[in-house]
């Protein structure tokens, strides 16, 4: 082989490895506003930014850390801990556990939904 097809190989590799790292942060990582469906909800508002959440319940907010792996959404706050079950396209995702048994009583099951602004 030449030089000039060992630099294009070498460019091809790059940029597809380049892709790859890409993907696989997009798949480990959220962005935008998300509100509960449920009528009657509480009016939080999630907010993904980085590795970093801030709940706003609107007379507190709280920032945090979350984690995604096997299609479940881990935040964790300072007083509380939730996991979420995770759309695939990560336009949505449900509570399953507040960490609380008493807050379960009310969030269990509330479907969050990506803000389209």
């Amino acid at each position: 082989m030449n030089k000039k097809t060992i630099v294009s190989i070498a460019g091809v590799i790059a940029v597809l490895a380049l892709i790859g790292v890409i993907a696989y942060h997009n798949s480990k990582s959220m962005s935008g506003s998300y509100t509960p469906d449920a009528a009657g909800a509480a009016t939080t508002t999630l907010t993904f930014k980085g590795k970093t959440v801030t709940e706003n319940d609107g007379g507190s907010v709280q920032k945090g850390t979350y984690e995604i792996a096997d299609g479940e959404l881990k935040m964790n706050f300072s007083d509380h801990n939730m996991t979420a079950n995770l759309a695939q396209d990560k336009k949505s995702f449900t509570i399953k556990s507040t960490g609380n048994g008493l807050m379960d009583l009310f969030a269990k099951g509330i479907k969050f939904t990506k803000s389209q602004n």
